[in-house]
């Protein structure tokens, strides 16, 4: 079963190639660059739209493979065998960084700490619970990219309730519809409110980094999944379809060309919603024929990976910044120069980690809880 199910979603991984390398095209100054480069370094942040909207598919996924294989139904205790899986699946490395993060880096400094001085112990216990999203003053403050990780666990919780009743293609469909009228509105509430010091940060922590926001790119995954699953569906219909595939796939990167230069007027859809919708179209075409162009061994191998990537890329760029750039002209070359020293050294800290550290960790703990 597991075989199948990796062959069906082969794309998955290249897809998240693809984010981690948008991520780390932001992160390492991209958007600096002059020309296409800046647009498309600049593009890179909706790289985490595009982590959202995978999972998002995936999780419904995983919680189909858990009841179905085991022909149970949802109760507490099997949601909570559910919710233990993916925490421990996340924490080992999530919980390195973040020490690897304090020490490299030390508890102050930090742009999203604002008005506070430092990182506190408070702010440090939050992180390793997964609660660092209560606060918009910790939920981007220790390794600079773990407020994906502060919905992602959110959504984790909301994920079991939602498949229980958000099971079908209408129902995922109108949930999209609601979340994001609703998060839109909520966003326009809260943004009026600021409850805190630094007006700035609660802008970015409510248009972009708090749960609602972000929602409907999640539950476009799910949107996704049940095109994917269902065998009536147009999509898995018309499977190895190539030109239909092609045409898809051209009208997908269209589209993103106009998001690029920002030629849209979605009312007032947000860009995290329009990329994602970008990603999606770009996505089934890959469920009908899996192209080269987006399904291949690069992106494929950096995907498989992308998670260390993701928390330990940010690390790499201090070290860099720090070391080897400092003093220097930052032109297109430079920025070229460092952009694939740290997605090399990114990729062979992760795959290290990955193989020497996450998978015995997970093999212990999944064997220690009998999971």
């Amino acid at each position: 079963m597991k075989n199948i199910e990796s062959r069906r979603y082969a794309w998955s991984d290249s897809v998240k190639g693809i984010a981690i390398c948008g991520v780390v095209m932001i992160h390492s100054g991209g958007a600096s660059m002059p020309g296409i480069l800046g647009v498309l370094g600049d593009a890179g942040k909706y790289g985490v739209q595009l982590f959202f909207l995978l999972s998002g598919f995936l999780a419904y996924s995983s919680l189909n493979n858990f009841y179905t294989r085991q022909d149970i139904s949802i109760s507490p205790q099997h949601v909570y065998t559910w919710w233990l899986k993916k925490i421990i699946k996340l924490a080992p490395l999530y919980y390195i960084a973040v020490i690897v993060a304090l020490l490299v880096e030390g508890t102050g400094g930090r742009y999203w700490l604002g008005s506070y001085e430092k990182v506190s112990f408070l702010n440090i216990v939050a992180h390793f619970l997964f609660l660092h999203g209560i606060n918009p003053y910790y939920i981007n403050s220790i390794i600079g990219g773990e407020w994906y990780l502060a919905v992602l666990v959110l959504f984790f919780l909301l994920a079991p309730c939602l498949y229980k009743y958000i099971n079908s293609l209408k129902r995922a469909g109108a949930l999209f519809v609601f979340s994001a009228v609703a998060g839109y509105c909520l966003n326009r509430v809260m943004l009026g409110i600021v409850p805190v010091m630094d007006e700035y940060i609660w802008g970015e922590y409510i248009k972009v980094f708090w749960m609602p926001t972000q929602l409907p790119v999640l539950v476009l995954g799910i949107i996704l999944y049940f095109l994917v699953n269902d065998k009536n569906s147009i999509i898995i219909k018309k499977q190895g379809n190539r030109k239909l595939s092609y045409s898809i796939l051209i009208c997908g990167l269209i589209m993103t060309v106009a998001q690029l230069y920002e030629i849209h007027a979605l009312f007032k859809v947000s860009r995290f919603i329009t990329w994602a919708l970008c990603f999606f179209i770009i996505i089934i075409s890959q469920v009908i024929y899996e192209s080269v162009v987006i399904n291949n061994v690069i992106f494929k191998s950096i995907g498989r990976l992308s998670y260390p990537i993701y928390l330990f890329h940010l690390r790499l760029i201090t070290i860099f910044e720090k070391y080897i750039q400092k003093g220097k002209e930052y032109g297109i070359g430079m920025w070229l120069m460092k952009y694939f020293i740290i997605m090399l050294g990114a990729y062979l800290i992760a795959y290290m980690l990955e193989r020497f550290v996450d998978i015995p960790i997970n093999k212990h703990i999944r064997k220690r809880f009998n999971l």
